[in-house]
């Protein structure tokens, strides 16, 4: 006689999968096991569990963590349509995509696309963030980015690009959100920007100069340890006490600046 044992499949719960997740995260578990721990939590409906898991690998700027967090969020996917946590929110899953792409994520950009198509309908003209990503996609990537807390070497290389734009406004955002990130080139590009002895790139775009900004960032990009911001102070204070002599408001605030060294 054969005797059949029925065993009750052992139930998953959200409390389990919670105690997981903090224990992969106390101990410092690699990325690659958050990322799949999450993927799995969210396969079962935990979401707000994923987004913990991926949170923690965005924060160490993994690409793919930072996708897989824009998808929780993206208000496209059914899935993220519920009374469940997280709510689904186009600005989030717009700064998560964008860090992943920023990042290398080839999948993230190609979700970034998915949603300017998306936003583009006049149906979602009520919408602020829509109404930004629409009407100004690399201004509303350059918030992302910062809001995103993009590494400082990836924020830099994106503002160089807006500069070559002459997208001086974005340039500003991003060389600053780099040198508080302890960017001397940063500080020192932005230094550049309102220095009236830099060239300029376009008049009607270029912000005006200012001598006074130019010199505390590049004194911000010295004490960072960057070589060529000595150069350009040294020039800055050959310009401001030729200009001062010629009559030069801005040239004699500077010389006569408090506390100057």
């Amino acid at each position: 006689m054969v005797v059949w044992w029925w065993v009750r499949p052992q139930t998953i719960t959200l409390e389990d999968e919670r105690t997981k997740a903090e224990a992969l995260i106390l101990r410092n578990a690699p990325v690659q096991d958050l990322i799949s721990e999450g993927v799995k939590a969210e396969s079962s409906g935990y979401r707000d569990v994923a987004a913990r898991l991926f949170k923690h690998a965005v924060d160490n700027n993994n690409a793919e963590g930072a996708r897989y967090l824009g998808l929780i969020n993206d208000p496209t996917r059914a899935s993220t349509n519920s009374d469940r946590n997280p709510k689904a929110d186009l600005w989030t899953a717009f700064i998560w995509y964008t860090k992943a792409a920023v990042l290398g994520d080839g999948v993230a950009a190609k979700e970034i696309d998915r949603l300017k198509g998306w936003v583009a309908g006049a149906w979602r003209d009520g919408d602020r963030d829509a109404r930004l990503i629409r009407q100004d996609f690399p201004l509303a990537s350059a918030k992302a980015m910062i809001e995103g807390n993009v590494p400082a070497g990836a924020v830099l290389d994106q503002a160089k690009k807006a500069q070559g734009t002459n997208r001086f406004d974005i340039a500003i955002l991003l060389f600053r959100h780099a040198a508080e990130h302890n960017s001397a080139e940063g500080a020192r590009r932005l230094g550049m920007i309102y220095d009236p002895t830099s060239p300029t790139v376009d008049p009607d775009h270029h912000p005006k100069v200012n001598a006074r900004f130019a010199y505390n960032w590049y004194k911000t990009a010295n004490e960072m340890g960057d070589s060529e911001a000595v150069q350009r102070l040294a020039q800055l204070m050959t310009w401001a006490e030729t200009a001062a002599a010629r009559g030069d408001e801005d040239a004699q605030q500077l010389i006569d600046r408090p506390g100057k060294q």
